[in-house]
């Protein structure tokens, strides 16, 4: 069975944040931060983010090829988890922001990052990508609906690919290790 594809023609688009959006900081890491967000303006982007789904936001610049390549990944990955820790059985989408995004996002924030995060990454405005061709973009994924009810209480998790689930080039993957005596895996399923 062939991979899942994504499709870049599938991304959303958000190229200003009106004043009356809403943004909050749900979580950040060294590499993303997680952010609820509504009233973007976007109507096809507020339709999922109502379902309470949280953006997740790479702090490092990404390419139009990386973008595609991490939702395949998901793709992969989520249907190894199944049902039980991600019931939406669509995958996340990506949804591309413009510099003039990433930085009224970072302004309305920024009060609530911690200092140690600052210090690694002072601005998100670092996150945009820049070609000829595409101008200022930053890719961040529409995390899928693991919770739905996004606030300042949700609890926001990333699974690392060295949990075993994605081979790693070098090590075992633990996820095929661990069922490979089960007579009912497949690895060709995946």
């Amino acid at each position: 069975m062939a991979h899942p594809k994504a499709d870049y023609e599938d991304f959303l688009h958000l190229e200003s944040l009106p004043e009356t959006a809403q943004v909050t900081l749900v979580g950040e890491g060294n590499l993303h931060a997680v952010v609820l967000m509504a009233n973007t303006g976007n109507s096809a982007l507020d339709e999922l983010l109502q379902s309470g789904k949280l953006i997740r936001i790479c702090k490092a610049p990404v390419s139009k090829r990386a973008a595609i390549e991490r939702t395949e990944h998901y793709l992969v990955v989520s249907r190894a988890l199944g049902g039980e820790y991600l019931p939406d059985e669509r995958p996340p989408r990506i949804v591309v922001l413009s510099r003039e995004v990433l930085r009224e996002i970072d302004r309305r924030i920024g009060p609530s990052r911690l200092p140690k995060r600052v210090a690694k990454c002072p601005s998100f405005e670092g996150a945009c990508y820049t070609t000829a061709a595409t101008g200022d973009l930053c890719h961040s994924q529409i995390m899928s609906n693991i919770a739905t009810n996004g606030g300042p209480d949700t609890i926001t998790f990333e699974l690392k690919p060295k949990c075993g689930i994605r081979a790693i080039p070098g090590y075992p993957c633990r996820f095929v290790m661990q069922r490979s005596d089960d007579p009912d895996f497949d690895l060709a399923k995946f």
